[in-house]
């Protein structure tokens, strides 16, 4: 749900223990999704909001991704795991720049 009026949104959401302590800290806190948040999101999410694997490959120090929600981000890699197929990107979430895990598949060096 996107509103402005929080605090009509946070006496409804106190009826719902379990998803309010989802969104904030033991229904202390909802923080609010900016803008340019939503936006990541969305494109990496999708329609369906589910973030898909990543394809791409490694030419000398640089990552190529050549489908998949990390196409045309590859700048916000700060480092992979090849074993265990993940990509660590730094992003601005709930207004603090966090290192996010996202599913990429690395089919070769050159």
């Amino acid at each position: 749900m996107i509103t402005d009026h929080v605090d009509d949104l946070y006496t409804q959401l106190k009826k719902v223990p379990d998803l309010t302590k989802l969104l904030g800290n033991d229904g202390e806190n909802i923080y609010p999704i900016y803008k340019e948040e939503a936006m990541f999101l969305s494109q990496v999410g999708g329609q369906k909001h589910l973030i898909d694997i990543s394809i791409g490959y490694i030419e000398g120090d640089t990552i190529k991704v050549t489908s998949g929600p990390l196409m045309g981000i590859e700048g916000l890699i700060r480092k992979i795991d090849r074993h265990k197929r993940i990509a660590f990107i730094e992003v601005s979430l709930l207004g603090q720049s966090r290192i996010v895990q996202i599913a990429l598949e690395i089919i070769k060096k050159i």
